[in-house]
């Protein structure tokens, strides 16, 4: 970063062996021993019971006892569990076996489909080009008598598309079938991840994603909707998908409402659907003549103290944005409050002054009210957008970063490093908890160069969505072939990889289109440091806007190359 800054869908995939209603945590935690763990991980049937639930008769029988001997009958389970009910040739209840099996603490809702018959909550779908009966059948595990009872005024011979269809109801038993990873084409260069337990996640993705059925299978060759695998991911945006660019604004959010929404409009019109953003202090007139306010960081002060103020600014810019068709990349913290170097806040208060980053880093204490934080964040509702959560507006955001160029160098701190995990258990803390049902990104916040930015952890964390990279280097060599890199390690974990922060402080509009075009042709999105309206533009600093003749130009130029270029041109 450069300053001074004052600034999929967890499918628990088990086909049930009867369907329950609700939502799933978003992660798959056993209330079981180690061996029968390892008993539902290599189970053919398995069906969840959610926490508060108790056993009925089936539960308590001899064999479902068996096959999971730390089960407890004698209270209700404390968290949502896996139970299995069959592996190998013993099977306890068979697909189909209607409401016998149904368990009374289970809720459900329903809806009707429209088709005289009543649909479970989440499983009405409106067919489009390239759908079938058949094929929808086979995704869901659904016979064709079922079929046709879930959908009786659906003639065979009359054209699918839209149709409005019911792929489950509330009395349906779908059969349990061991979980699987799915299986993307290659390359896929958009992943959204898997939230729900249940099957119509496949539904909920591809709506979100706008694909139909058809296309999302087509994405993911062999996709059974009835056994997908918790914190698995699809990919919903293959090799004929667009790229996209978008721009540093990290204090957009604080200007004044008619500089603000010129801005937002210039950007739009240059193509631009990605602004970042940083919850963190800002100054009146923080960047050369800016026409911003000074708002307080939301724990300016002390820690778990929450002034809204700058919440409700991003408020009013997330939901501009959205009108131009821009989204917000939201950065909840900057790393360089915990030093000082351009700016303090609470954390540095309590966990740094007078020491060291280690006590913010490797301080249990610290983590916990940083947990907070982020929570205090996802969970701010947006009273112009229909006074839901930020975490239930995936057309506001692109994706939640845990925070900026964290344990990174600053003014009087080389990079830290101490805690591996740091990451990691902030987004896993936050996919198991406020955002167990949102299907927004989490992404890390990238590093002071490509190298902090590519970390194993970031690849190898299941709740981690987005890598995003931070480099200021001046040969496009190296740009392309870490870019090259970062696409395909990508590829290999299903994860986005975002360049977030490149520029110069000279030859800005050489610079961004070199840089645009390899990103372009390698399918990786990019975002410039950085777009702001000033009075005047600095001679030796990286902000530009319009009166920027070249630097606006490239910016326009490589915008609407991402938005028009498939990418055959780079398949490999």
């Amino acid at each position: 970063m450069r300053l001074p800054c004052i600034s999929l869908v967890l499918l628990a995939c088990t086909a049930h062996a009867y369907r329950l209603g609700g939502k799933n945590t978003g992660h798959f935690v056993p209330n079981l021993n180690s061996v029968s763990y390892s008993n539902v991980q290599l189970c053919d049937e398995t069906v969840l019971m959610k926490a508060g639930n108790t056993c009925d008769p089936l539960m308590r029988s001899a064999n479902v006892t068996s096959l999971n001997p730390s089960m407890d009958c004698s209270k209700p389970f404390r968290e949502d569990t896996f139970v299995c009910l069959s592996v190998g040739n013993t099977t306890v209840i068979e697909a189909g076996a209607g409401s016998n099996t149904s368990n009374t603490n289970a809720t459900s809702t329903s809806t009707s489909n429209g088709n005289g018959n009543t649909c479970a909550d989440g499983y009405s779908y409106v067919a489009a080009a390239g759908d079938s009966i058949e094929s929808l059948q086979a995704l869901f595990q659904i016979s064709a008598a079922n079929f046709d009872q879930l959908n009786p005024n659906v003639p065979s011979s009359k054209p699918l598309a839209g149709t409005q269809l019911c792929l489950g109801s509330s009395t349906q038993t779908l059969a349990s079938r061991k979980q699987v990873a799915s299986t993307p084409i290659t390359p896929c260069y958009q992943f959204s991840k898997i939230l729900s337990a249940e099957p119509k996640s496949c539904i909920e993705i591809a709506k979100a994603s706008n694909l139909s059925l058809s296309q999302l299978t087509t994405l993911n060759p062999g996709l059974q909707c009835t056994t997908l695998k918790p914190m698995d991911a699809l990919c919903t945006g293959g090799p004929e998908s667009h790229n996209w660019a978008g721009a540093n604004s990290y204090i957009l959010h604080s200007y004044n409402t008619a500089s603000r929404d010129q801005t937002l409009k210039d950007l739009a019109a240059a193509g631009i659907k990605v602004i970042r953003i940083f919850i963190k202090r800002t100054w009146a007139g923080e960047k050369y003549g800016s026409d911003n306010l000074s708002i307080d960081d939301i724990e300016n002060d002390k820690t778990r103290v929450y002034n809204d103020t700058m919440l409700a600014a991003i408020d009013g810019l997330m939901y501009e944005a959205s009108r131009n068709g821009i989204k917000l990349m939201l950065c909840m913290h900057d790393r360089y409050n915990l030093d000082a170097t351009f700016d303090l806040d609470g954390y540095f208060n309590e966990f740094v002054a007078g020491g060291t980053m280690e006590g913010f880093y490797s301080n249990a204490v610290a983590e916990s009210a940083f947990d907070a934080r982020l929570d205090h964040i996802v969970t701010h509702r947006n009273p112009l957008m229909g006074n839901r959560m930020w975490k239930d507006i995936p057309e506001g955001l692109y994706a939640f970063e845990i925070q900026n160029e964290a344990q990174g160098e600053g003014k009087t701190t080389a990079n830290v490093f101490s805690n591996a995990k740091w990451w990691c258990d902030r987004a896993t803390n936050l996919r198991k908890g406020a955002l167990k049902d949102s299907m927004i990104p989490i992404a890390t916040g990238g590093g002071k160069d490509f190298g902090t930015s590519l970390r194993d952890e970031f690849f190898e964390c299941d709740a981690m969505d987005v890598v995003t990279l931070h480099s200021y280097t001046g040969s496009i060599s190296e740009v392309e072939a870490q870019l090259s890199l970062a696409r395909d390690k990508a590829q290999r974990y299903k994860k986005m990889v975002v360049f977030e922060e490149f520029g110069q402080a000279s030859n800005k509009g050489g610079w961004l289109k070199e840089v645009g075009t390899v990103a372009n042709k390698l399918h990786v999105p990019f975002m410039v440091w950085q777009v702001l309206n000033t009075a005047t533009e600095p001679a030796e600093d990286f902000e530009f806007y319009t009166q920027n003749k070249d630097a606006w130009a490239a910016l326009t130029a490589t915008a609407q190359e991402a938005l028009g270029a498939s990418v055959k041109s780079s398949k490999r």
